[in-house]
């Protein structure tokens, strides 16, 4: 393992943080919402988005790079913030909630599309497209979610 990273080991490092990030989000959010058939799909999305981190963390391993891991405080406060954001809108509901979450993962779809070309082994970029793809799937469940909580 080298000191200094490449720049193709920065991106999926970057992307492996990010991945694990919205992972634990999509979780935390499926402990909010009431309604079972939600929980059910959020649980299921953030368990895909847990296995593509973990390709990720391998692709990273195979590079001659380490994973890092994501900040747990981090990730606890921008969860608290959310809540607490779904509570205090003046139509506090589990539909508003999703939303939130919804523009989450669009914030992730273009830090996913915003890397560089870069020169990764093979697989490697499938891989990062792959996840960009996961979370097109997840921008469409939470906003059928979204809407269906919020009739």
């Amino acid at each position: 393992m080298s000191v200094l990273r490449t720049r193709e080991q920065a991106v999926l490092q970057d992307a492996l943080i990010v991945t694990q990030e919205s992972a634990d989000h999509l979780e935390d959010a499926a402990g909010f919402v009431e309604d079972e058939a939600a929980q059910d799909i959020l649980k299921s999305l953030a368990d895909e988005r847990h296995h593509l981190a973990q390709s990720l963390a391998d692709a990273l391993r195979n590079s001659g790079d380490l994973p890092n891991t994501p900040d747990i405080d981090r990730e606890d406060a921008v969860n608290l913030v959310r809540r607490i954001r779904a509570w205090l809108s003046p139509d506090a509901t589990p539909s508003n909630f999703l939303a939130l979450h919804a523009d989450a993962e669009r914030k992730l779809r273009d830090t996913l599309s915003g890397y560089p070309d870069c020169d990764f082994e093979a697989g490697e970029r499938e891989l990062i497209e792959h996840v960009a793809e996961h979370v097109d799937k997840a921008i469409s469940e939470l906003e059928s979610l979204a809407s269906r909580l919020g009739q």
